[in-house]
C-alpha cells in the first residue's frame, strides 16, 4: 500500500514538471514569435515610408522626362497637342503618347519604377504595391509644374500574415529648366529656339509699371545729345546730376535717386550691369539677359504675369498667366515675312501676337 502510495505521488510529481516544462517551453516560443511578429511589423512600417520616399524620386524623374517627349513631340511636328496635362501624365505612367512609344521613356516609366521597388522588397519576402489612383497637373511657379498624385501604397507579409496599407498625396515640383520652349519654336517655324533659363536680377526702387527692354547704356560722355538710337537704350548710370541732355532714352536706371520723372529705377546697383547687354525693367526689378550687342545669344526667361506660363506655351495658348514667363526674340534670324519692325530684339509673346 505504502509503495503504492509513493508511486502515485511520484507520477503527479513527475507529470507537474512535464507540464510545467512544455508550458514553459510553449510561453518561450510565443514570446520569441510575438518579438518576431513586433519586428517585422515595424520593419513593414518604415519599409512604406521610405518606398514611398523614393516613389515621389520616381514621379520628378518621370514626370521631368515626360515633360521632354511631350516638347520633342510638339517640336518635331510642328503641331500643338490636345490635352496636353493628359499627354504628359501618359507618358510619365506608359511611356508613351497617344499610344506610341516614346524613347526617352525607356526604363523610366513609372510602371518600372514600381517594378522595381516590388522586385527589392520581394528580397525581404514581402509583397509591395504602388498604385497611383490619379494625378493632378498644375503650375504654381514660373519654373516648376507641380504634380499631385494620389497613391496606395500596400505591404503584406506572408510570414506572419500582416498587412499594411496607406494612401498618400504626393506633391513634386518638376523643374523646366534646360527643357526646350515648344512656343518658341513653332511660333518661329522652327528658326529660332530656346531653351528655359531663369534670368539673373537686380532690385531698385522703383517707377516704371510696364515691361521694357533696351540695350544698356553706360556713357563715358556727359553731354549726350549725340547718343544714337535713344529710343532703343536704357540709360544705366551713377547720377544723372553731371549729365546733360539725357532726354530721350527708353528709360534710366541710376545708382542714387537723382531720376524722379519717365520710366525708370533708382538705387540700383548697376556695377552688376553690363554696357551694350539687353535688360528688362518692370517695377523695381531689372532682369540681366545674357545677350550681348552684335551678338545672337538665346535669351533667359523672366517671370511676367501678362504671359503665358509654361504650360500654355505647351498648349500653345498665349495667354497671360500668373505663373508666365517670357523672354526676347532675335527679329533678325526670324525670315522675312515674319519679321515686323526696326528693333533687334522683341518680348517674345508680345511679337508673336502681332504676326
Amino acid at each position: 500500500m505504502k509503495k503504492g502510495f509513493t508511486y502515485t505521488l511520484f507520477a503527479i510529481v513527475f507529470i507537474t514538471i512535464l507540464i510545467f516544462l512544455i508550458n514553459l517551453n510553449r510561453s518561450e516560443t510565443q514570446k520569441e514569435l510575438s518579438i518576431t511578429e513586433k519586428i517585422r511589423a515595424d520593419e513593414m512600417h518604415f519599409l512604406v515610408r521610405d518606398m514611398l520616399t523614393d516613389f515621389k524620386r520616381s514621379i520628378e524623374i518621370s514626370f521631368r522626362r515626360a515633360l521632354i517627349a511631350v516638347v520633342n513631340k510638339e517640336v518635331m511636328t510642328g503641331i500643338y497637342l490636345s490635352d496636353i496635362e493628359d499627354k504628359i501624365i501618359e507618358s510619365a505612367e506608359n511611356g508613351t503618347i497617344n499610344g506610341e512609344i516614346q524613347d526617352i521613356m525607356t526604363n523610366n516609366r513609372l510602371i518600372d519604377w514600381n517594378q522595381t521597388i516590388a522586385q527589392l522588397m520581394s528580397k525581404r519576402k514581402l509583397n509591395t504595391s504602388l498604385i497611383i489612383i490619379q494625378t493632378e497637373i498644375s503650375q504654381n511657379n514660373p519654373y516648376y509644374i507641380t504634380t499631385t498624385s494620389l497613391i496606395n501604397a500596400s505591404v503584406k507579409d506572408p510570414i506572419i500574415e500582416a498587412s499594411y496599407q496607406k494612401q498618400y498625396n504626393a506633391t513634386s515640383n518638376i523643374p523646366i529648366e534646360g527643357i526646350e520652349d515648344p512656343y518658341f519654336t513653332i511660333e518661329s517655324i522652327g528658326y529660332s529656339k530656346n531653351y528655359i533659363k531663369e534670368c539673373d536680377f537686380i532690385k531698385g526702387n522703383e517707377s516704371s509699371k510696364d515691361y521694357l527692354n533696351g540695350w544698356c547704356y553706360k556713357p563715358t560722355e556727359t553731354n549726350l545729345q549725340n547718343v544714337s538710337e535713344k529710343d532703343k537704350k536704357i540709360l544705366c548710370v551713377n547720377t544723372i546730376n553731371t549729365l546733360s541732355n539725357y532726354d530721350g532714352f527708353k528709360a534710366i536706371i541710376t545708382k542714387d535717386n537723382s531720376i524722379t520723372t519717365g520710366a525708370y529705377i533708382h538705387n540700383a546697383d548697376i556695377d552688376l550691369l553690363e554696357n551694350n547687354t539687353q535688360i528688362i525693367i518692370y517695377n523695381e526689378t531689372i532682369y540681366i539677359t545674357n545677350i550681348t550687342k552684335g551678338q545672337t545669344n538665346n535669351s533667359c526667361y523672366y517671370p511676367d504675369p501678362q504671359a503665358p506660363s509654361f504650360l500654355n506655351r505647351l498648349k500653345g495658348e498665349n495667354q497671360e498667366s500668373e505663373q508666365g514667363i517670357a523672354s526676347l526674340i532675335n527679329i533678325p534670324s526670324l525670315p522675312p515675312e515674319l519679321r515686323r519692325g526696326n528693333e533687334e530684339y522683341r518680348i517674345d509673346y508680345l511679337y508673336f501676337k502681332e504676326i
